[in-house]
């Protein structure tokens, strides 16, 4: 009777333990294996908002990730800190350019390393996520009265489960 008690009691410890790891994973909070790539999915990615930032001030660029498919996607790996989902790139755009130069791209966002906190997103079909990045830079940056600087800018939501690129947007930092 004692050893049947003892078992019972190892029982049901060893399921509760379980039960709590089991809540961790669909809460978000551990993740103890790679995600599976999506493979078929319509995920666009795109920089909105004002494209007109003030130098000295506290700024941020605002990204969405929209579902344009007809199916739901659900991101299992989607970092707890949205903006640390993005690699985001710029480069000063010179005047009398046009396209950026593709070996002068400056990472201004980077996603973090090694573990952080993930819960599952899930995007319905048309649906969309919006995604704020500051801007640290331009509140250091000093630009004469009057003047102003354009960037061109491109973001790339880095997932095990997907990876999407938005095009190449621009934005102006002005000293009015």
């Amino acid at each position: 009777m004692k050893y049947l008690f003892l078992a019972f009691c190892a029982f049901l410890l060893a399921g509760c333990v379980s039960e709590s790891v089991q809540a961790k994973q669909r809460a978000g909070l551990t993740m103890l294996q790679k995600a599976a790539k999506i493979k078929r999915h319509d995920l666009k990615l795109s920089l909105v908002g004002k494209r007109e930032k003030l130098c000295g001030k506290e700024e941020k660029l605002t990204f969405k990730l929209q579902n344009n498919g007809t199916d739901s996607i659900t991101l299992i790996d989607w970092r707890l800190d949205a903006a640390s989902n993005l690699r985001v790139e710029c480069q000063v755009w010179f005047p009398g350019t046009d396209q950026p130069d593709e070996n002068a791209w400056l990472t201004i966002n980077e996603p973090p390393e090694g573990s952080a906190r993930r819960y599952p997103l899930t995007l319905d079909p048309q649906n969309l996520i919006t995604i704020d990045v500051p801007l640290e830079f331009v509140q250091r940056l000093r630009i004469s009265q009057g003047a102003e600087r354009r960037y061109f800018v491109r973001a790339t939501v880095e997932l095990d489960s997907v990876s999407v690129r938005s095009d190449v947007a621009a934005f102006t930092v002005r000293n009015p």
